[in-house]
């Protein structure tokens, strides 16, 4: 499954290296548990080992207790979050569509839109793609009617609940503007969000929607 990267913010691109497994801690008082994601350039990546791995906190070289792969058939809860806000998705509407309507039997899929710093759900986390499918809508376009993206991201993650052995992740579809405090990395919402994601184990990927996106997103939305 593709999924497409904002540069301007990776999510968890910037607390966690670009290797390819997840590692877990056997218990909750063990340690830190993070998600590690694999970035190939070009094909397919290799297993990564966890002797092949270091984890340092400064100078300070820290013991990973414990390394474990994702599988295809571990159960996958996976939120498209909309921003209400969000130009440019007109063209590209049915290959979103498509997109988790082609999603793999694995994943529960929920469709949430994001507003005023909250968000609304379309369609509760489903095993039925084509349903979920059908819930998907052109956003409002209305730049007041998301002002913070991010601060709507805390709110998803904040009542979003975890279950032992499920994953978590979070496809947004927005503009990437912040119009509440600034668009740069010291925007306090984007900083709480990030926080509230890696703390939870949620991957969050980005994807920018804008006034020029054409008919080049086919591809891109492919799963």
């Amino acid at each position: 499954m593709k999924y497409m990267r904002l540069a301007l913010i990776c999510l968890t691109a910037a607390l966690v290296c670009a290797l390819g497994q997840a590692p877990q801690p056997p218990a909750a008082n063990a340690g830190t548990q993070l998600v590690v994601t694999a970035v190939p350039q070009g094909g397919g990546a290799e297993p990564i080992q966890q002797a092949q791995v270091e984890v340092k906190q400064g100078s300070h070289k820290l013991t990973i207790e414990h390394w474990a792969s994702d599988t295809a058939n571990d159960r996958l809860d996976l939120a498209l979050a909309i921003d209400e806000d969000t130009h440019g998705l007109n063209s590209a509407l049915d290959d979103v569509k498509n997109f988790v309507a082609g999603l793999p039997a694995n994943v529960a899929v929920g469709i949430v839109y994001f507003h005023t710093g909250s968000f609304a759900v379309a369609e509760n986390f489903t095993m039925d793609h084509k349903a979920a499918a059908a819930a998907i809508r052109l956003p409002s376009g209305s730049a007041s009617s998301s002002p913070s993206p991010y601060g709507s991201l805390s709110a998803l993650i904040e009542h979003w609940p975890s279950h032992p052995g499920v994953r978590q992740e979070v496809i947004m579809i927005s503009d990437g503007e912040e119009h509440a405090g600034g668009n740069d990395a010291n925007n306090r919402a984007l900083q709480q969000a990030l926080g509230e994601a890696v703390a939870r184990n949620v991957v969050v990927y980005t994807r920018s929607e804008e006034r020029r996106v054409g008919h080049a997103c086919r591809s891109r939305w492919s799963p």
